[in-house]
This record gives C-alpha cells, sequence and structure tokens, in this order.
C-alpha cells in the first residue's frame, strides 16, 4: 500500500551551492569555475538526489474535466517542510499537449524549471525537453530545448537556445491549496461497483472535478448524505491518501473533511 499524505503546503529554501568543479592535472587539484548555467544544472541534480532518497511527498487532489484535461501537483518538502521541488502532472485534452513540469525553488523564488511534454500542436507529434532559469529574484533568464521526434532520442540530443518560455507556479499551489479553480465544493456522490465516492469540484459547467473513494462513513460523510441538495455547491476541505489497491490502480482515499465556510 502507497500512501501520500495532503499537507498545507509553504514555498521554502533549497540551498544547494555547487559553483565550481575539481579536475586533475599533473596531481594537483585544479578548481573550475562552472557557468551559471551549468552551477543551475548543478543544483538541479542535487535537488533531484535529495528528493528521490529524503524527501517527503504531498500530493494535491487530481483533477480532471470532461474533455480529458486532467493535473495533479506533488510537492517534495525537507524536513522543516518547505518546498524544494514541485512537480505538475498535466493534460491538456482533446489530444493536447501533456507531460510533466518540474519547478526548483532556492531563496523563496523559482531558479529554474524542466518541461517535459509531448507536443502536438501543428498537426504533429515532438517529444520536448525544455528547460528555463531564473535570476535571483524570479526573472527569467534564459531558456533552452531539445525537441525530437521520438522520445529515445532525447537522451542524446543536445540543447539549444530557444525563445523564453516564463512560467510560474501560481496554478500549481492553487491545485495544492485546493483554490481558485480548484476550490473543492460539495457537487453529490456517485455509486460504483458497490463503492461510493464524494465528488468536489468548481460549481460550474465544465469545471475541475475529483473523486474520493468514501468508505469511512463519518459524521461529515453522513450529514453530505442526508442532506445532499442543502450542502451542493458549498465549499468543503478534505484530508485524503492516495492508495493503491490489489491490482495496482491508484485511487484518492477519503480520510476526513470540514465544511470551509
Amino acid at each position: 500500500m502507497n500512501k501520500i499524505f495532503l499537507v498545507a503546503t509553504l514555498l521554502g529554501v533549497a540551498l544547494f551551492q555547487t559553483n565550481c568543479t575539481n579536475t586533475e592535472k599533473k596531481g594537483e587539484i585544479v578548481t573550475q569555475k562552472l557557468s551559471d548555467e551549468d552551477a543551475k544544472m548543478a543544483e538541479i541534480q542535487a535537488i533531484e538526489k535529495v528528493a528521490t532518497e529524503s524527501a517527503q511527498v504531498a500530493s494535491s487532489l487530481r483533477y480532471s474535466k470532461e474533455n480529458g484535461e486532467s493535473v495533479m501537483i506533488l510537492a517534495f518538502l525537507k524536513e522543516d517542510g518547505k518546498v524544494m521541488k514541485i512537480e505538475e502532472q498535466f493534460n491538456e485534452g482533446n489530444n493536447g499537449n501533456f507531460g510533466k513540469i518540474f519547478y526548483y525553488m532556492k531563496d523563496d523564488n523559482l531558479f529554474s524549471t524542466r518541461e517535459y511534454f509531448e507536443d502536438h500542436s501543428n498537426n504533429e507529434v515532438k517529444f520536448v525537453d525544455r528547460i528555463s532559469f531564473y535570476d535571483s529574484k524570479g526573472k527569467i533568464e534564459k531558456t533552452i530545448e531539445k525537441r525530437v521526434n521520438f522520445e529515445d532520442e532525447l537522451e542524446q540530443a543536445s540543447f539549444k537556445p530557444v525563445e523564453l518560455r516564463n512560467l510560474t507556479i501560481d496554478r500549481a499551489m492553487e491545485v495544492l491549496d485546493q483554490k481558485g479553480a480548484f476550490q473543492t465544493t460539495f457537487q453529490g456522490f456517485i455509486a460504483s461497483d458497490d463503492l461510493t465516492y464524494l465528488i468536489l469540484g468548481e460549481p460550474k459547467q465544465d469545471g475541475f472535478t475529483t473523486a474520493l473513494r468514501a468508505d469511512q462513513l463519518d459524521a461529515f460523510i453522513l450529514e453530505l448524505r442526508r442532506n445532499e441538495k442543502k450542502h451542493l455547491n458549498r465549499k468543503v476541505r478534505v484530508n485524503f491518501e492516495v492508495m493503491q489497491d490489489p491490482n495496482g490502480f491508484e485511487f484518492q482515499q477519503y480520510i476526513i473533511g470540514e465544511f470551509a465556510e
């Protein structure tokens, strides 16, 4: 059983000072200054190592629309609860682009983003690995990209400078915090195969929604079931776990909830 807990998120500090590298020359150690771009790439690698080995992981709800559009956020946290990396899993729906975006934080600012995605624009499919670098104040400085016809060609391809691709973490934080377009309001229940799912989401046509398996009939769930029409579109907040069934299928398990107003 794989559990990922939802937690409150705050933008944090992830410091990995890697500004030089050592090489040997005739028995001596020669220190070579890395370029700013190389230093940031080294910092990304350092964050990835910590995130893989020891970071706590906070998961957002998985939101989707009828047209196939979907988004989910994973936040990788240091021991003090501060965010070092954010992973956005996205699908634009209707045969649009889909993939992942990674946001790397330093000194409370975004210092780099990395996008891995299938580009379905221009009536063709391309596989893209795109990295953008930001200065100490979060202002974009440079974007480089690999763009190939087949995914297995990405590793051997070289990065090339391209038009600046300025990203922000605003939407990712809205998803994590259940705000804006991702505000969770009660949208009813759905029964499937003897299971009951709590439906939450935007209170509008074709808004983002999410489903949580509600096996635990606590006071909050019982109140929603008794007065379903009365509470329709009412703001709620929930805690949940991402779990796996014996077949490896992941689902969101409702843990506890409350009205948000």
